[in-house]
């Protein structure tokens, strides 16, 4: 079986959550005897020698039309095929991400993360409410399959379908993602320590946020928070995968004159970010609206206490761990916050231990087996 394995994420500097979600299946799926996975994108932004790495350890094809030329007529024109552009032979499409429609006259399934441009375009540039409407509203008549990250992906996506193509019929599949093995492996106390040190007194005591800033990821509202405990708490904030340029929060931190509490580290890779796990006092998820919520399964993997809200996909995933929000606001944070600081010893070690137990059930292995039998059950169709 060859299934071309569409994504440009896994070509880009930085495609965060996506990326992740494509190279770690790709890695899983490629343990797949009867599998030939081809890895196709459209364009990079990669230097030179670390793109001739990436094609030369999974095999990526980088298509010839570039990234504009390849959206605009595939968006547009549907056509060319992609089966036309790849010099490769395949039997299935799989598209890691429908951001715009991938055109083709094999069988092919789709993941979809979330909807959140059709549901909340006053979130959003305008652009992407266009690109994921034309993707969606093409691949319902091309898409044999679509594989949801989540329960309430599919509720929602479904439920889009049904108000905008009633007469359309659909085939859904759920599939979890899974934890990174990079985050299985807890670090030693030392390692943690050497790790705090090498950061100064930041990570004595922090809260963790982690991913880029958009505004459905809901920073502000932590930073007040934050200001609020200023003088209650002895508490700072760490911002992993943002610079603070997005949303303003740079001139807010300085507005509030919190520069010595908030620190934003930028991007950092897998092993850097299971240290920074490993070592806060809670990882903070204050999003507006999630289809999965990859940072809370890998930070309770570790251990880590997770605060979250009960909204979107972040319940479904979260079930009762950690400590959940009574209301996303900047006092329902600050109440979180609070409740963190009073636990004992004994309560941390308990929602750490319930934490490592539950985050078992989102496995790579399991979400590729899963993944593989649409494979089989679309060549078999």
């Amino acid at each position: 079986m060859r299934v071309a394995y569409f994504s440009n994420q896994i070509s880009m500097s930085f495609g965060y959550g996506v990326k992740r979600y494509s190279l770690d299946l790709l890695e899983h799926l490629n343990e797949k005897q009867a599998l030939k996975l081809i890895p196709i994108s459209t364009w990079s932004d990669l230097p030179s020698e670390h793109l001739a790495e990436l094609k030369s350890s999974i095999g990526l094809e980088v298509l010839g039309l570039g990234r504009y030329l390849n959206m605009l007529s595939w968006t547009y024109l549907n056509a060319p095929k992609i089966e036309r552009l790849s010099k490769h032979q395949f039997d299935i499409l799989h598209t890691t991400f429908l951001g715009h429609p991938v055109p083709t006259g094999k069988k092919s399934v789709a993941t979809i993360h979330d909807i959140a441009p059709l549901l909340y375009s006053s979130w959003f540039p305008a652009f992407k409410n266009v690109q994921l409407s034309k993707a969606l509203e093409f691949g319902l008549s091309q898409y044999d399959c679509f594989i949801c990250v989540s329960k309430f992906t599919e509720s929602t996506f479904l439920n889009w379908v049904d108000s905008n193509f009633p007469k359309v019929s659909v085939k859904t599949k759920v599939i979890y993602e899974g934890v990174n093995k990079v985050f299985k492996d807890i670090p030693t106390k030392e390692e943690i320590e050497i790790f705090k040190n090498s950061k100064g007194n930041i990570l004595d005591n922090f809260i963790l946020l982690v991913g880029k800033s958009s505004y459905r990821k809901n920073y502000k509202d932590v930073i007040l928070a934050l200001n609020h405990l200023r003088s209650e708490l002895d508490l700072h904030l760490v911002v992993v995968g943002s610079d603070g340029s997005e949303e303003g929060l740079l001139d807010l931190v300085s507005e509030l004159q919190l520069a010595d509490r908030v620190h934003f580290m930028g991007y950092v890779d897998n092993q850097e970010l299971k240290l920074y796990y490993t070592a806060c006092t809670a990882l903070i998820y204050p999003s507006l609206f999630e289809g999965f919520g990859l940072p809370l399964i890998e930070a309770m993997s570790l251990g880590s206490i997770v605060i979250w809200p009960d909204n979107s996909s972040i319940s479904e995933i979260a079930q009762n761990q950690g400590i959940r929000l009574e209301e996303l606001s900047m006092e329902g944070i600050v109440q979180a916050l609070r409740e963190l600081n009073e636990l004992n010893e004994f309560q941390r070690d308990s929602l750490s231990q319930k934490a490592v137990t539950y985050s078992r059930e989102f496995d790579w292995n399991k979400t590729a087996d899963e993944v593989y039998t649409v494979y089989e059950e679309l060549l078999n169709k």
